[in-house]
């Protein structure tokens, strides 16, 4: 919920409202400022957000097939233009190509520890 959000706030379709969302539980509750958090990334980095999710299927998941938490992932994925570039197309759009494809099989090989695709 929280990348769906966070895409729509950048998009500027959310305009004048601050958007917050709380996640936690416990003493580890807090409350994230989305507004605060769209506008301190590009459009690109959001939608890559979102594709992330669809890819994933979801965004609050507490791991990656035993890859720990998702603030890694995260910042292993903003960490490659041409992986955000893959994701950001998948969080805009039904059509994608072997190039993102690729990209994203690479992105899964990185985060195993192998940089390229076998």
């Amino acid at each position: 919920m929280l990348f769906i959000m966070l895409h729509y706030a950048a998009a500027k379709l959310l305009h004048g409202i601050t958007v917050l969302f709380e996640t936690g539980k416990g003493s580890k509750r807090k409350c994230i400022n989305v507004s605060n958090l769209a506008a301190s990334l590009t459009p690109c980095r959001t939608s890559a957000l979102l594709g992330l999710h669809a890819f994933t299927g979801y965004d609050s998941t507490s791991a990656f097939e035993e890859k720990g938490k998702v603030k890694p992932i995260i910042e292993h994925l903003l960490k490659s233009e041409r992986h955000v570039d893959a994701f950001s197309r998948l969080g805009n759009s039904w059509e994608f190509d072997d190039c993102d494809n690729d990209a994203i099989q690479m992105f899964v090989c990185a985060l195993y520890g192998n940089a390229r695709i076998r």
